[in-house]
């Protein structure tokens, strides 16, 4: 009586492999726009949180001081600028003058932030198109306004930082589908 040997091959035929390509080329094609765009977002985001945060700490150092603090763009880290967005940086400073713009060492630099985030484009309107002050009860002075920051090639998808006069300051997410109120 012969033996008989089964053999089993294990392993993935040519077309089985073609149609796992294909199916993970499909995905790929659609995963990385996507991921790409919440990576974008998430930048703006994350550079709006920055500014706010920077705008908080002036708040709240001015209360502490007792003395006006003021958050200005700035080029070169040093000194208040009117020229440019606010995406070059910015300072904050104790305005012992009440100038609104940083004097010289005379008056205290509390913090710099260089340039933002790849690329970002961060505006303002009214006064926060240069600059906000914070006074020692915590009001901006003679400020109201938005600053927005978006990517220069979708400024439609961006995030709103509005300043009251009381000081208080809200976000507000936008885009296509959700246009800011502000």
């Amino acid at each position: 009586m012969g033996t008989s040997v089964a053999c089993c091959r294990a392993g993935f035929t040519l077309i089985e492999l073609l149609v796992g390509l294909a199916v993970a080329a499909v995905l790929l094609v659609v995963a990385v726009p996507a991921y790409r765009a919440m990576i974008e977002r998430n930048l703006v985001a994350s550079q709006a949180n920055s500014l706010l945060a920077d705008l908080h700490f002036a708040r709240s150092e001015a209360v502490t001081r007792g003395r006006d603090v003021t958050v200005c763009k700035s080029g070169d880290g040093q000194s208040c600028t009117a020229d440019g967005g606010w995406q070059q940086g910015w300072i904050i400073f104790v305005d012992t003058t009440n100038s609104g713009v940083r004097d010289g060492a005379d008056e205290p630099l509390l913090r710099v932030n260089n340039r933002a985030r790849r690329g970002l484009a961060i505006s303002g309107t009214g006064t926060l198109s240069e600059r906000v002050t914070f006074d020692s009860n915590g009001f901006a002075e003679g400020t109201v306004g938005t600053l927005s920051v978006a990517r220069p090639d979708d400024v439609d998808e961006r995030t709103d930082i509005t300043v009251l006069f009381s000081g208080n300051m809200r976000t507000e997410k936008c885009g296509p589908a959700s246009p800011c109120k502000s």
